[in-house]
Parts: C-alpha cells; sequence; structure tokens
C-alpha cells in the first residue's frame, strides 16, 4: 500500500512521526506540505499532480486545516479528480469546520477534532508541540486505516498547517532510505 498525504503547517509538526506510524503499518509513500496553503493553492500549484506521479499512491490523504475553506468547493472537486479516491481529514481544530467539510465530503470526511481530542496544544490553540506529534500521528494513520477497511479504493489527500514544502520517501527497504536521505527533501531542503 502506498500513500501520499498532503497538508500545512500541522502536518510538518507530525512529518517524522507520520513517517514512523506508515511505516510501523507497513505503509509506502511521501508526505507533501507547505505552511499556509489550503485546498485551492495547493490545486493551482500543480505540486499534488508532482508528487502523485512521484509515489504513484494507492491512496492520498488531505489533512485540512484552518487554510482550508469548505465553500470552495471547486477546489476539493478540482483535488478528487487528481487522485482515485480520496480521503479527508479534517481539522483538528473546528467542530464548525469540521461539519462543513463532513457536508461537502460525505464518506470520505474522517473528523480531525476526536483524533485531536485531549492533546496539549501550542499556545496558538490551533498547532501541535512535538510532544502531541507521535500520537496525532498514530490517531491519524489508524483512522485512515480503518476508512479503508469500510471504504474500498479510496485515496486520502490531507493539508494540515506546514511550514515548509516537504516531500519524504517513506520505503522500508535501506537502499530506498538512502535515496531519500541523498534527495534531502524534508523540510525544504530538496528546494
Amino acid at each position: 500500500m502506498r500513500w501520499l498525504i498532503v497538508g500545512d503547517s500541522l502536518t510538518e509538526g507530525m512529518l517524522q512521526p507520520l513517517a514512523n506510524a506508515m511505516s510501523a503499518a507497513g505503509i509506502a509513500g511521501g508526505i507533501v506540505a507547505h505552511q499556509g496553503w489550503g485546498t485551492g493553492r495547493w490545486l493551482r500549484s500543480g505540486e499534488v499532480q508532482t508528487a502523485i506521479s512521484k509515489y504513484d499512491p494507492d491512496l492520498v490523504v488531505y489533512i485540512l486545516g484552518t487554510n482550508d475553506d469548505p465553500f470552495n468547493r471547486r477546489a476539493v472537486e478540482g483535488l478528487v479528480a487528481l487522485a482515485p479516491d480520496v480521503r479527508w481529514i479534517g481539522p483538528f481544530h473546528s467542530d464548525e469546520m469540521d461539519a462543513s467539510f463532513r457536508e461537502l465530503l460525505g464518506d470520505r470526511f474522517i473528523p480531525g477534532v476526536p483524533l485531536a481530542a485531549g492533546l496539549p496544544r501550542s499556545p496558538d490553540g490551533i498547532h501541535f508541540p512535538r510532544s502531541s506529534g507521535e500520537e496525532l500521528a498514530g490517531r491519524v494513520v489508524e483512522s485512515v486505516c480503518e476508512g479503508q477497511r469500510s471504504v474500498p479504493g479510496w485515496v486520502v489527500v490531507g493539508g494540515v498547517a506546514l511550514a515548509t514544502l516537504a516531500v519524504l520517501a517513506l520505503f522500508s527497504s535501506r537502499r530506498s532510505r538512502e535515496v531519500w536521505e541523498k534527495d534531502r527533501w524534508v523540510k525544504g531542503e530538496g528546494r
């Protein structure tokens, strides 16, 4: 199984924990993120299309954040059209946004607020300290895996707040890890 996770600064705070959780679940793939990017900007930039071509995912996971607008139906539909199936993780901070996205996305949507329940947050009330990253990443991967069992063949595209472009190849073989290290994509070092 191969995943592509797309997000913003919230995703950036979970890069290594997401990579670890995916690897532990036997999932390969990549993570792409930019701070402040939402669905419209991801669609206009062409970076999701490039990442889909590069990673050839079975599943695209979009982690939604404060930069995403549930009323930008055109952007959401455009992102859905890029992959065979799409799953969406709702914003971790807003029940209201979760409800709006659930209405738009239906059974392809996983509410984000319950995934973040009980986890310490940064002073801004939106982001998470590193200490919460492992737990939240584990919850995200587990919820997506459970969703796959109930809705076969979907892909999740995730957009949670990220500070820089980060593309992370997640392969189990040592050779693939060496290639990833050489490419230096994490935290924008590959730019």
